[in-house]
């Protein structure tokens, strides 16, 4: 099993557009190895003492997502299409791009969305289970 996290910076005031394409556009055709993933953003107002690590800022709003999978295939057949390689720029055509990136951002992004898979090292299990998915999405409309 692995997770897989992907931080979103979108632009202040452009998150109902994010949101939208995100729930409407976004969503894998390829389930295979898919558990579930969480769309996310930090709550607006809790106690400080919960409130350490640093991903606000008053010129974004940041959205995480945290999807688990079975497999880093899995992962890559449902979405590494959406991602652009990061070592396939062609000099050729962009010699003023020598030694850097090309990557597309949406209009919405205020930079690059980060990504990381992060490997299971050990788990925890509480008294408390996760609600159906179907139930989950109900709650949410």
């Amino acid at each position: 099993m692995v997770i897989v996290i992907v931080r979103w910076y979108i632009k202040t005031g452009r998150e109902d557009d994010f949101r939208n394409l995100w729930i409407n556009e976004m969503e894998p055709t390829i389930k295979e190895g898919l558990f579930r993933e969480f769309f996310s953003k930090p709550i607006d107002t809790i106690n400080d003492k919960y409130h350490t690590l640093d991903v606000e800022s008053k010129h974004y709003t940041t959205f995480i997502n945290v999807g688990i999978w079975d497999k880093v295939g899995d992962f890559d057949t449902a979405i590494g299409t959406f991602i652009p390689d990061r070592d396939k720029l062609d000099l050729a055509k962009h010699p003023e791009k020598y030694n850097k990136e090309i990557i597309e951002v949406f209009d919405f992004e205020f930079k690059l969305r980060e990504r990381v898979v992060m490997a299971v090292e050990n788990d925890r299990i509480g008294n408390w289970t996760l609600p159906d998915a179907t139930l989950i999405n109900r709650l949410l409309k």
